[in-house]
């Protein structure tokens, strides 16, 4: 099986490139700056570019079963349009499986409402989770068997293989290990558990109980 990581040299993405490897994956770590995946193996193939550029995106992930994602954005607006570049090659290539990292404001607070609709989500991040939230809309109303995964806080970690998943709901915790967060998403690839949904994720340690 051959897989594609987009903001592989981010703290998920070369978490996810890393553990891919150690699971023999054939992988591709897509980056902006390929020097920032800091690995060498035989069976990793680095490929400079931005996922802003539909033609490169495009031509990367022809031959490749599997997608995940673990892009940031500096600016919340190219992040549907790089989502959209994606999308569109990966059903111009008819691959169907995406894992992606979303944000948890994307998640149910209620039946009714969204996290970052509520009235103490921090104002900060409301543009960012707007952005993760059209992201989300788009994958909904694309034919790709999806799974989006919102994260809290992303904490620069080794697995630990403490964490807790729920689908559409945020399962109590305030920060999630990125070795974690990339354990879970490769442990997808085979478990299938979240086609189509939204994950709320989190450590273990210092969650909350959920009503």
């Amino acid at each position: 099986m051959k897989i594609i990581v987009f903001g592989a040299s981010g703290r998920t993405g070369s978490q996810i490139v890393k553990q891919a490897l150690n699971r023999n994956f054939h992988v591709t770590a897509f980056a902006r700056n390929p020097y920032g995946v800091h690995m060498l193996h035989p069976m990793l193939e680095i490929i400079m570019g931005d996922v802003l550029d539909h033609e490169k995106v495009h031509e990367a992930l022809q031959g490749h079963d599997i997608v995940l994602s673990a892009l940031g954005f500096v600016n919340p607006e190219h992040r549907l349009i790089g989502y959209y570049n994606i999308i569109n090659a990966m059903k111009d290539l008819e691959i169907k499986r995406l894992i992606a990292v979303g944000g948890m404001g994307v998640l149910q607070a209620t039946a009714d409402t969204i996290i970052a609709k509520t009235p103490s989500f921090p104002s900060q991040y409301v543009s960012v989770s707007e952005s993760h939230h059209k992201v989300y809309e788009a994958l909904n109303n694309s034919h790709l068997d999806f799974t989006f995964v919102c994260p809290p806080n992303i904490i620069q970690g080794e697995k630990t293989g403490n964490y807790l998943v729920k689908p559409d709901y945020h399962p109590g915790g305030m920060s999630i290990n990125s070795g974690d967060l990339a354990d879970f998403m490769l442990n997808e690839i085979k478990d299938q558990a979240f086609i189509r949904k939204r994950v709320g994720i989190c450590n273990a340690e210092n969650s909350i109980t959920q009503k």
